[in-house]
């Protein structure tokens, strides 16, 4: 049977890639794909992520791209690329994630992080986490409330079954924190019209594939290492490793965005401004415990007479009374213990001196312990200094604290610089967390024919979180009062149209360039008192009703009640033979009369339309 061409380039594409599923997402993220296209297609200059390792500079890509051959075919131009990339980076990028996870076991480093990821996800109390707000004004785009209630069931619904975030979401954070990026592989059904899954990756393994400044794809190292043993039995050989490549479109990628020299592939975390204080840190406990072992305790000098023995036997005689009286200890500075043999007779290290031709008999003395034993402020400094690399509020620290310290808010005023820096962090980090969300939510519309393809842009949607930070909410607080006392001094100015000197300054004036309020919040805000106006006239109307029939109700025909007509039993004393005419509160809706004119902003000939 003879094979088409498709099914032989389908066929070299499985073999250079080791991924069946390699071809099945080149038709997903079409509009963002098109768009990032045609911006390739313009640059002139060499963006930063195509930066590549030094050493490949000489040999790499400027080999590649001399090769016509290669040219012709990018699959297997992108398969050297990548193989180049591997020989650069991959020992580099694995050497640093551990270096990244040993610093994880710094307590000060474990509370940072563990507190971050607590701010970053958090319950509202109703099992929410997320979000997803639409751009309802996006240009050339109108999406109704059903289209908005449906979607956000959607994502909702991916977010849960297919990414499972709720559950993930916090530990994900935390390795994102510590490693630097995360990867996912989105799993396709073989029918090509559900997304099925998502397959948390290692960062440790996985390499971005940069063809001229564009990512063209990713690739894994399969096993352990170089010459692992191969558990994938599919995988082709390299020689040295075992490898598969999978298409841009297949994985879901979150960067830190922040790279040595190396380019793109020299990831580095958010831990990397810490790491030289961390393990100063380090090793300055380490010696520090040793002293305390070593010297913090007394030692006993054991003057051992020998008399008139011969060097050889004094010598021998001193080993054994130094064995039984003696100990020795080994510090483990990785777990902080401290091995050896006890003696009850000699609870420290002790030193023993021969005292020959008996010129002194045995004899113990006492030698004082090591000074400077509370001494730890080169310790503090470089904690400080670790809070200071993580940008996180030294405030929050508790060393040096004899116990915990009680929970306090603050006042709005009392609001150091810190925590605003370290909110803002937060907030940056979940924006980029939400892109990711975003691209997965998009890949699931593409696989629903019922959406029309102008609201499959991922420029449409937005992931909110829920926020905890208690100092963020305590500014906005601050904020907001700081609005209204500004409105409440430009009020006495608000022009009133009658010429006087206070006629100065124009309602939107004060409220867009004064406070601050968006054209959406100005809009929203002449709608709801529309609202609210018609309320008003309708509670008005009701009420007068009301009163109408109360005061019929409560005249007896006849004009009177027999104690002197209308002067008795009329309305004017109704609060004594019936109900008196029902008024609003003040305050409350249709307790004050209603403007004469009609209100600013409002439509002419205004309806009351029925209530819901």
């Amino acid at each position: 049977m003879i094979q088409s061409a498709e099914d032989r380039r389908k066929q070299k594409l499985i073999q250079l890639t080791n991924n069946s599923k390699y071809d099945d997402f080149k038709d997903f993220r079409k509009v963002e794909s098109k768009r990032d296209a045609e911006a390739n297609r313009d640059k002139v200059g060499q963006s930063e992520r195509a930066v590549m390792p030094i050493s490949a500079t000489a040999e790499g890509p400027v080999l590649l791209y001399r090769n016509s051959q290669l040219e012709k075919d990018p699959i297997e131009r992108r398969k050297l690329i990548a193989d180049k990339i591997v020989d650069d980076s991959h020992q580099k990028l694995r050497q640093r994630v551990i270096s990244y996870r040993n610093m994880l076991k710094n307590p000060e480093v474990s509370e940072i992080v563990e507190n971050i990821a607590n701010e970053a996800i958090t319950d509202n109390g109703r099992g929410q986490v997320i979000s997803l707000a639409i751009n309802d004004r996006y240009p050339g785009v109108a999406i109704g409330d059903i289209s908005k209630n449906n979607l956000q069931q959607d994502f909702s619904n991916v977010m849960q079954t297919i990414f499972n975030f709720n559950e993930v979401a916090k530990n994900v954070f935390i390795k994102f924190l510590v490693e630097g990026a995360q990867f996912w592989e989105v799993c396709y059904n073989k029918e090509k019209n559900k997304i099925t899954g998502v397959n948390h990756l290692p960062s440790y393994n996985m390499l971005v594939i940069i063809d001229d400044g564009v990512i063209v794809g990713f690739r894994q190292i399969i096993d352990n290492e170089y010459g692992g043993i191969n558990i994938d039995k599919a995988a082709t050989n390299n020689g040295r490793y075992t490898y598969k490549d999978y298409s841009v479109n297949q994985i879901l990628w979150w960067d830190y965005q922040s790279w040595g020299m190396g380019g793109i592939n020299d990831r580095q975390s958010y831990l990397e401004p810490a790491k030289k204080f961390v393990n100063v840190l380090g090793n300055l406990e380490d010696s520090y415990a040793k002293y305390i072992i070593t010297r913090g305790t007394e030692k006993l000098v054991y003057y051992i007479s020998t008399g008139k023995m011969p060097p050889p036997k004094a010598e021998e005689h001193l080993q054994r009374q130094a064995n039984v009286l003696n100990r020795k200890v080994y510090y483990n500075g990785d777990e902080g213990t401290i091995l050896g043999s006890e003696r009850i007779q000699a609870m420290s290290e002790s030193i023993f001196v021969p005292v020959p031709d008996g010129t002194s008999p045995s004899k113990i003395d006492v030698l004082p312990a090591g000074t400077n034993i509370g001494e730890i402020t080169p310790l503090n400094y470089f904690r400080e200094k670790i809070y200071q690399a993580l940008k996180y509020p030294r405030s929050r620290s508790r060393m040096n604290t004899q116990q915990a310290q009680p929970a306090s808010i603050g006042k709005p005023g009392e609001i150091d610089v810190e925590q605003v820096i370290l909110t803002r962090f937060i907030e940056n980090m979940q924006a980029s967390f939400g892109k990711v969300l975003i691209d997965l939510f998009i890949m699931y519309l593409e696989t629903r024919p019922e959406y029309d393809d102008k609201i499959k842009d991922p420029k449409l949607y937005q992931v909110t979180f829920e926020q905890s930070n208690v100092f963020k909410m305590i500014k906005e607080s601050e904020m907001i009062n700081m609005k209204l006392d500004i409105l409440a001094k430009a009020s006495e100015f608000l022009a009133d149209f009658s010429g006087g000197p206070k006629d100065i300054l124009a309602k939107e004036l004060v409220l867009k360039d004064f406070c601050q309020m968006s054209d959406e919040q100005y809009s929203k805000n002449l709608q709801l008192r529309d609202k609210e106006l018609v309320r008003r006239l309708r509670e008005k109307e009701r009420l007068e009703e009301i009163n109408k029939e109360t005061q019929t109700l409560n005249v007896p025909e006849g004009g009177g009640s027999g104690f002197g007509g209308d002067e008795i039993g009329g309305s004017e004393l109704g609060g004594i033979g019936g109900a008196a005419p029902l008024e609003a509160p003040m305050g409350e809706p249709g307790g004050e009369e209603a403007p004469a004119t009609e209100p600013e902003n409002s439509a002419p000939n205004l309806e009351l339309p029925s209530e819901k």
